[in-house]
């Protein structure tokens, strides 16, 4: 399956069910205490990794430029700046091109700002924190396009990134077909619990066959 047939086909999926199913294959993937600023939005898409270390110097953030410029249509922002603890970087500005050039979100292991703006255009952006505070003499940029870690989680250039106001998961390229027909056969199964559930049938009854879904499938 190619990789913009993955991606839709995740997209009608949920992060609390892609996480289940990567429970059960034992994949690290939960990335945690990063939220969504602009709520009810589901992205999906391929990860463009840059990294940031704090600084006391006017060094440049020029790594995120770059990547906003080369951004397309699917591709998923990744910024990973987990030593930084004050300042920001991504703001309106940011957040205004890259939804001009189709790039599906931004996610920060870090700060950003200007989120009632960010709201007011209605792009993806999620953030460990927010500051009002610019990137000058605090954040500098270190790799683009680098194989990251975030917590216990491991992403490459290129994985598929889902996320939405449950939670963000990394799917590794090489298991997302293997993800994805599990995930899909998951949901289905949890269709016909909740319609058991509505026509009367016994919880225990009903959840079951996710239970023997998860074991068997």
């Amino acid at each position: 399956m190619n990789e913009e047939k993955l991606i839709k086909e995740f997209s009608k999926l949920s992060s609390p069910v892609i996480s289940d199913i990567m429970d059960d294959l034992e994949i690290t993937h939960n990335i945690i205490n990063i939220r969504a600023i602009v709520p009810r939005k589901t992205i999906c898409g391929r990860a463009v990794t840059v990294t940031a270390e704090p600084t006391n110097e006017k060094l440049s953030t020029g790594h995120i430029i770059e990547a906003i410029d080369k951004g397309k249509e699917n591709d998923i922002l990744f910024i990973n700046a987990p030593n930084v603890k004050r300042g920001c970087v991504v703001g309106e500005i940011l957040s205004t091109v890259a939804k001009r050039n189709k790039i599906s979100g931004i996610i920060v292991n870090g700060g950003v700002r200007d989120i009632e703006l960010i709201k007011e255009i209605s792009f993806p952006v999620y953030s460990r924190y927010v500051s009002n505070e610019g990137p000058m003499g605090r954040i500098t940029t270190t790799g683009y396009q680098n194989p990251i870690k975030i917590g216990d989680v491991n992403m490459k250039p290129n994985d598929i990134i889902f996320a939405d106001d449950d939670g963000i998961v990394v799917i590794p390229q090489e298991k997302a077909e293997l993800i994805l027909r599990k995930s899909k056969g998951y949901m289905e199964t949890e269709e016909l619990v909740k319609k058991k559930i509505v026509d009367g049938k016994p919880l225990a009854d009903a959840a079951k066959l996710i239970g023997e879904y998860r074991k068997y499938s």
